[in-house]
């Protein structure tokens, strides 16, 4: 049994993981602002004197600036209004789920349900859907020798069709 409390940091760097998984939408979002300022700037470098230019790499520039503005708010917004993570949480682990466990809620997470997990610098992100994450921090573990039995748990506790994708994320 173990026990432990979110911290933001490590809520904002798992929800960073798991949105760059989805590399689609990651990238969609980012290709937008970045061509409208390679634009912009190519057009102010070929016509100096037209202020069109300066208006679309104006316009790529708040498109970059906007999008990462929302994120961090985004998260930020969630790390509030989340009362799950106000409060310290046990996780049990089993051989056929993981139990998390704190005032307000019991959580069974069957070994099969987890469709993707991914390894952060100080957490694992168990993902069962896009808005179904469970965030276990790293240090809530003794030793290293027990986090990385529980990356092995997790690697190997998908079976059949739902294997685990673990991987690190930068």
């Amino acid at each position: 049994m173990l026990e432990f409390q979110c911290r933001a940091d490590e809520y904002f760097e798992a929800r960073h993981a798991v949105l760059r998984s989805r590399s689609l939408e990651y990238l969609g979002s980012w290709i937008w602002g970045s061509s409208a300022l390679s634009v912009g700037l190519v057009v102010m470098y070929l016509t100096p004197a037209d202020s069109a230019g300066y208006l679309v790499a104006a316009v790529g520039t708040a498109l970059l600036l906007n999008l990462t503005v929302w994120f961090r708010y985004r998260i930020r917004v969630e790390w509030r209004t989340t009362p799950t993570l106000a409060y310290r949480t046990s996780m049990e682990i089993r051989d056929t789920e993981l139990r998390l466990r704190n005032v307000k809620e019991e959580i069974r997470i069957p070994w099969s349900t987890i469709n993707r997990v991914l390894e952060t610098s100080t957490s694992f992100v168990l993902c069962r859907s896009s808005d179904d994450v469970r965030i276990i921090p790293k240090r809530a573990f003794a030793t290293k020798t027990q986090v990385a039995g529980f990356r092995t748990l997790l690697a190997s506790a998908g079976r059949g069709d739902r294997s685990c994708a673990v991987g690190l994320a930068p």
